[in-house]
């Protein structure tokens, strides 16, 4: 499959294409072509028109690119066309792994697009899947399974391997105290808490337990009062430092 620069000016949006594009959306790919390059060709047909990538077109067009570089799907009928671009559309919806979210966002920097993460922060199921319902964004937990084990809530593999190296730094005279001190603290962050199995934690708790978690910010109860008192390396990152937050 060949891609090729076509000119922008050329190229002609579908009229009746399904996908919507806010203006925040289109400034916010625009932004990731300045930042990153032009990394997804659109796709189109023998005539010209936008099979795929109506939002990136919109996005380059603003950035006055002269070209973009596209791919072109002239061995389809015009009938494999409509569908590939409704397919295309529709199969790219997909829930997001938190887990894997929070642990590979930690350090990216977000900083100059328009997003939040805090819609996902509320998805803390296992596969993307919620297991909770939600309602004026107050989470009711329910119980769905067993209580499960405190190595089922916890993955401490990285934090016990930092900690082993740091007691092997003290005993040969390595590091001082309160450099000991600080590895220790920072060792803490390489703890991974598998929310889902949080979740399920929390509902089989008594209420102190749930208190106490809903203080420690395991569970997030209300999530404004989250995100305001500073709750969770879960997400400060994510809330605050790697983008800007729109309530």
């Amino acid at each position: 499959m060949q891609i090729t620069e076509r000119k922008i000016e050329e190229l002609i949006p579908y009229e009746k294409n399904a996908k919507k594009h806010t203006e925040r959306q289109i400034k916010n790919i625009a932004k990731s072509i300045d930042k990153f390059g032009f990394v997804q060709p659109l796709v189109v047909d023998c005539d010209n028109n936008i099979v795929i990538g109506h939002g990136r077109y919109r996005a380059a067009d603003r950035l006055k690119l002269p070209t973009v570089p596209c791919v072109c799907v002239d061995d389809l009928t015009d009938k494999q066309v409509r569908e590939l671009r409704i397919l295309d559309n529709r199969l790219n919806e997909s829930p997001w792994d938190v887990e894997n979210l929070l642990s590979d966002i930690e350090g990216l920097d977000f900083s100059g697009f328009d997003i939040s993460f805090t819609n996902v922060l509320r998805d803390l199921g296992e596969n993307g899947e919620s297991k909770y319902t939600f309602a004026d964004d107050i989470p009711q937990y329910h119980i769905t399974g067993a209580d499960p084990s405190l190595h089922e809530m916890v993955d401490t593999e990285k934090y016990d391997e930092l900690m082993t190296g740091i007691g092997a730094a003290v005993e040969a005279g390595q590091i001082s105290e309160e450099d000991e001190i600080l590895l220790r603290w920072a060792a803490t962050r390489h703890i991974k808490f598998r929310y889902g199995n949080i979740a399920e934690h929390y509902a089989h708790a008594d209420k102190a337990m749930q208190e106490l978690m809903e203080r420690s910010a395991l569970v997030i109860i209300d999530v404004d009062d989250a995100i305001k008192d500073g709750f969770t390396r879960l997400r400060k990152n994510i809330l605050t430092s790697m983008c800007r937050i729109t309530m």
